[in-house]
Order: structure tokens, then sequence, then C-alpha cells
């Protein structure tokens, strides 16, 4: 196994994770990373915990993005872990929008951006060329309060969307490939980069502990659940920034370990609060107003002429998840919009999108909404699927799947928002799961979908419900009902044009106020 040499550098640490492209939130926390690191008189050192690739701006302008960054500033050492996005999307299922990820990963390594991640170094047992640029681990030279320290710096992606499974992946490539490595580099600290949930992070840690008797992993910086976290777990400090280009973590190395001020964790899911007033963040939360970016970075990013088109004033300040206390909460008005777009662009007698498919908010009332903000908000342009013959018993399944995975506490919930015409009452008891009632309007009248015992009123009674390709695919575990549904794309529709065209029909003709859906009992 050939690993380059140990990078030198003395002392402090940045931070990001899953950035998805939001390239003008990213280039903002770039910048003031380019400003404090002109006050160290070392180099300094930048993690990135994956998913950098994906959803918004085109790889290509992430690319120059990046080089440019790496350009200017050659006294900043970067290192990229992969998320399951470029796992996924490139390494394994070779999607489309990152077919060139693999060639930007080897001129990232060219350029000195290194690329560690042992799940793809050992999934690229066959294939060389990958070896050539990403490697399982890397030896870092750091001086610590004058004293030598070498530090080992590894990197897991979770891939399989089976905690169980991939857990048990990383839990041999620690003992297989990274407790050797280990062994023979005998580095003073470890620091993972962990593209997982953070209960699994917990148990890796555990394992490495007391089965593994690796004593001395003192920083995870974790990525992938989209969630704030900060805290202690044996002798490791674990922190998962805030997505899409939010925050960014200054971390000192010390003699007691990584040091930084307390980041309050968020409580819920995509409930950000403003973590400006800790030293150790660079804040940039904000989607509309992000930080100031430089002119090299502005340069690079209006290349890319489309995203500042405006689509349309803004109607409504439309509620998010961001405003509401999302583990209990129902639907949201943002939510219920995509799923009224949805079901009016097709036709459809229902609408359904995924919380996760829509991450963002749209401007304020009375502000432009421009290309790039829809593409904030559809953070990936799906294809748009027409699910024909649905029952009653299928609603009520699904709308039980949906309150089953809102929130699993570990990642993007999987909570199902549906068109305004749909209402449903929670049960109140134990099952805290299921429904009890499911109302549909029809002519302006709501009409009861199940009987008193909750089975359905009419067993022939059948619907054609609107969503995107990933939910009609069944495109992870929880979402594996839909697979035995019958459907079809709508045409060529996407996502993002639907979108479009329902903001501008609602430009043209607003109503006085628009209202979430209506679920009871929560």
């Amino acid at each position: 196994m050939k690993i380059n040499p140990c990078i030198s550098f003395k002392g402090t640490f940045y931070t990001v994770a899953d950035s998805h492209t939001r390239l003008p939130m990213t280039a903002g926390l770039l910048s003031e990373i380019e400003n404090r690191s002109k006050n160290e008189t070392e180099p300094v050192f930048l993690l990135d915990g994956g998913d950098f690739m994906g959803d918004n701006y085109p790889l290509k302008t992430m690319s120059d993005m990046y080089l440019k960054f790496r350009q200017n500033n050659p006294n900043i050492n970067f290192i990229f872990n992969l998320g399951n996005v470029e796992l996924e999307g490139w390494f394994m299922y070779n999607h489309k929008s990152l077919s060139e990820c693999g060639n930007i990963l080897k001129n990232f390594n060219d350029k000195g951006i290194k690329i560690v991640n042992a799940t793809i170094y050992k999934l690229a047992e066959e294939n060389d060329s990958v070896k050539d640029y990403i490697k399982p681990y890397i030896m870092l030279d750091d001086i610590v309060d004058g004293e030598h320290k070498k530090v080992l710096v590894t990197g897991f992606t979770q891939r399989k969307m089976n905690q169980a499974e991939d857990e048990a992946d990383t839990k041999e490539l620690l003992r297989t490939i990274i407790k050797p490595a280990i062994d023979r580099e005998k580095p003073d600290s470890v620091i993972l980069m962990m593209h997982t949930m953070k209960n699994y992070t917990k148990d890796i840690l555990d394992y490495a502990e007391n089965n593994l008797k690796i004593n001395n992993i003192e920083l995870v910086t974790g990525a992938h659940p989209h969630s704030i976290e900060d805290f202690q777990h044996g002798n490791a400090r674990v922190l998962y920034p805030a997505p899409n280009g939010k925050c960014a973590y200054e971390i000192k190395h010390t003699k007691n370990g990584f040091e930084f001020d307390k980041i309050v964790p968020e409580k819920n899911h995509y409930h950000y609060e403003p973590v400006a007033q800790s030293k150790s963040v660079i804040s940039n939360i904000d989607i509309n107003n992000p930080l100031p970016v430089n002119n090299a970075y502005s340069k690079i990013l209006s290349s890319v002429k489309n995203m500042n088109n405006i689509i349309a004033k803004s109607m409504f300040t439309f509620k998010t998840r961001s405003e509401y206390n999302f583990i209990y909460s129902g639907p949201t008005e943002l939510g219920t919009f995509m799923a009224n777009s949805i079901k009016d662009r097709t036709n459809s007698d229902i609408g359904i999108m995924l919380t996760q498919d829509f991450r963002e908010k749209l401007p304020e009332k009375g502000k432009d909404i421009t290309y790039y903000n829809i593409s904030d908000v559809v953070n990936v342009n799906k294809q748009v699927y027409q699910i024909q013959d649905v029952t009653v018993g299928d609603l009520k399944n699904i709308f039980e799947i949906s309150l089953k995975n809102q929130n699993d506490g570990e990642t993007n919930p999987d909570f199902f928002e549906y068109s305004s015409n749909i209402k449903i009452d929670r049960k109140t008891d134990d099952s805290e799961n299921k429904i009890s009632q499911i109302y549909i309007n029809e002519n302006g009248s709501w009409h009861k979908l199940l009987d008193e015992n909750g089975r359905p009123a009419d067993k022939n009674k059948k619907f054609t419900v609107a969503t995107c390709e990933f939910i009609a695919n069944g495109g992870r575990p929880a979402l594996e009902y839909f697979k035995t549904l019958k459907s079809a794309p709508f045409g060529r529709l996407k996502t993002r044009d639907m979108v479009e065209e329902s903001l501008r029909i609602l430009e043209n003709n607003p109503p006085e106020k628009y209202q979430a859906s209506i679920m009871t009992n929560i």
C-alpha cells in the first residue's frame, strides 16, 4: 500500500460537511477561512466530510472553485472524505450527473488536495487507477505546544442505507486496514472522518477502543445526518457541522486534544439556530444572505448564467421545517405548496413529496425568486412520476410509513408532505404511528376514506398520486412499499420545472394566504 509522505502543519483545523454544491454558501465559508488563516503563522488544515458534489451548481464549477481556493491558499492543507453522494452516484451506480467525479478527484489529488476514504479504497481493490488518488488514510506531521506529533486521518462512508450492514463493514475496515496502519505508523492521535449516523459513530468508537484497543482517537468530524452535533464519546470529541455551506468550525490541536468552543447541538433536524457567538464557528446560516464572497469565487460563480435568472416574485413567506419543531410537527406550508404543485402539474388526485427533497426555504414575501433559490429548495432535480390505481389501503400504509419514519433520530427524515386536499387524523393512544382517519376534499366537501374500525370504507376506490422518481421507485428501505405500486414517468417533467411553473401561476393569481395541510393529534 503506497501512502504519500506526511503533510506538515501546526495546530489549526477547519471542518465542513455536506455542502452539496451550494456554492455561494460554501464560497462564503472558504472566503472567511482564507481571512482567518492569514492570521496564522503556520499552515492550517481543512477537512471536508463529504457530499461536496451533487445537487446544485455544475460539478465543473465546484471543481474550479476548490482548485482556485487551493491555488490562492497553498498554506491550507485540504483533505476530502467522500460521502454517499460521491460513493453511490459515481463509484457504485455511475450516475450520469456525477460521471466526471473520478476525473475531478484525480485532478484534486494532482493539485495537492488529498482524498482519504477507506470504504472506497476497499471497494476499489481491482481498480488501481482509483487507488492512485484515493487513500485509506494519510499521516500528518504536527507540532503541538512545541512537541512533534504524528496524526493519522482516515475516512469512512455509510453506503447501503442499512445501518447494521454498514456498521459491520466499517468495523471490518478498521480491523483489517486501519488497525494495522496504526500499529505500523504509531500515531499520537487519530482523526476519523465519518460520513455516517451519529449512533453508528458511537458504536464504531466503542468497537475501536474495546475490541481493537485503539485508544488515541481524539477527533471525529462527522457528516451525513445534516444535523449539528457536538458531544464527547470516550476520548473523542465528535462534531457534525451544519450542511449546505451553513457553517465551518475552527479547531485547535493542543496538548489536551482537539479543542474548540462548545457548539450548542440542534435539537431537531433542519432547525438551525445561529451559532455565530462561538469563536469556533464561521456562521453562514441564511441561505439567501450568505457570507460575502471574494472576487475570485464570484467570477467563477457568475459564469453559471441561469442561476441568477429571476423566476417570480415571492408572494408568501412559506414556513418550512426550520420554523417548526420538526420531530413532532405535521405538514409545513412549503411542503404543502410542493405537494400541491406536483398534483396540479400532473392533474393527479393527490400529491406527495418527501421532506428530504426540499432542504431550504424560498425568499420571503416581496423578494425575487431566482433559479438558484429554486435549485436550493429542490435540491435534486428529479423526474416526476404518477402512481396509478392507489387504493385507500395503500394510502393508509403510505401515511403510516411516513409517521414511523418522520424522525428516527439519526438522519434526514422520510416524512411525507401531501397536497392540501388530504387531511389526516393520527391516533392519540400508544399507536402513535397509526392513522385513525384519512379525509379527501372532493367538490368542496371532505369525505372519510376509513370506517370506524380504521379499514377502507370503499375497497374499490382508487386514486392517482403524483410524486418524484425517488419515492415511486422505493429509493431507500423506508420507501420499499412503493415498489409494489404501479407507476410511470410523467412525460419529461422534472421537479424544478414543476416548482418554477407553479410559482409563476401563484404570482399571477395569489390567494390571501397559504396554509399547510392538516394533521390532527400531533
